[in-house]
C-alpha cells in the first residue's frame, strides 16, 4: 500500500447530460485528445475522432478491450449512456428469448442490465487506470421527486431507465454537469446562452468534486483548459 500526501492528479471522469439541442456531444469532443464512441449517431458532423455506429453491446465491450491500449487518443466519449442502455437490453431480451424486458421471469430484466452497466462500469475503471479521462454523455427527462420538507416537486436528471444503474454511473462520476439555457442580461436585452451547471439544485441533478463554477459557459475549449489547471493545482481563471 503507498502513502500519497496532497492533491493527487488522475483522469478525470464526468457525467455531461441536458435538454437536446444544447451542445454536449460538441462540448464534450473539446476534451484533450478526444474520441466520440457513437453509441447514437450524434457527432456525424463533428470535426473530430469518432467511432462507427455501434449496434451491439458485444461489439461496444471488444472495443472497450482494444482502446485501453491506444495511446492517440485521451480522452474517450461515450454517447450516449441511455443508447448504450439500450444496447444492453436488446442483449438480455435476446438472450431470455423476450420481446421486451419486462417479460423477463419474475422482474429479473432490469437488475440483469444493471449487471452489465456495473460491468461496463469495471471496464472503465480499468481504462482510467491506464490514462486516460472519460466522458459520459447522457439525455435529461424530468422526473418526479418527494421531498419530507419540500413536498413533491420535478427536476432534471439524467435519462436512464434502470434507477440502480442510474445510481452507479452518478456515484462514478467524479462530476455532473447538467447543460441547458440561460438567460443572461446583456445591456438593455436579454440573450439566452447555452450553460453547464455544477451544483445540485431543486430543480436539476449536479456534482463537482473539482471546483469549478457552479454556472459557466458551455464552451468546451475554455472549459478544459481550467479544468486542468485546477487538475494541476494552477488558480482556475
Amino acid at each position: 500500500m503507498e502513502i500519497y500526501e496532497g492533491p493527487e492528479k488522475v483522469p478525470f471522469r464526468i457525467l455531461v447530460y441536458g435538454v437536446p439541442g444544447i451542445g454536449k456531444t460538441t462540448f464534450a469532443s473539446h476534451a484533450p485528445g478526444a474520441l466520440i464512441v457513437q453509441l447514437e449517431k450524434g457527432a456525424h458532423r463533428l470535426n473530430c475522432a469518432k467511432t462507427s455506429h455501434v449496434k451491439s453491446f458485444e461489439e461496444f465491450l471488444r472495443f472497450l478491450w482494444e482502446v485501453k491500449d491506444n495511446d492517440k487518443y485521451e480522452t474517450i466519449v461515450l454517447d450516449s449512456l441511455d443508447a448504450l442502455e439500450r444496447l444492453a437490453t436488446l442483449k438480455i431480451c435476446k438472450e431470455e428469448g423476450v420481446a421486451k424486458i419486462s417479460d423477463v421471469p419474475y422482474g429479473r430484466g432490469w437488475a440483469m442490465v444493471g449487471e452489465l452497466m456495473n460491468n461496463v462500469l469495471e471496464k472503465l475503471d480499468v481504462i482510467q487506470e491506464c490514462g486516460k479521462n472519460i466522458i459520459l454523455i447522457a439525455h435529461s427527462k424530468l422526473e418526479k421527486v418527494s421531498s419530507p420538507t419540500e413536498g413533491e416537486f420535478s427536476r432534471y436528471n439524467v435519462e436512464v431507465a434502470g434507477q440502480s444503474a442510474k445510481t452507479s454511473f452518478q456515484k462514478w462520476s467524479d462530476m455532473i454537469i447538467f447543460c441547458n439555457w440561460k438567460e443572461i442580461e446583456d445591456g438593455n436585452r436579454s440573450v439566452r446562452m447555452r450553460c453547464g451547471f455544477t451544483e445540485e439544485t431543486r430543480s436539476y441533478m449536479a456534482k463537482d468534486r473539482y471546483g469549478v463554477p457552479a454556472i459557466f459557459p458551455l464552451n468546451g475549449i475554455e472549459f478544459f483548459t481550467n479544468l486542468n489547471k485546477l487538475i494541476e493545482g494552477e488558480t482556475n481563471e
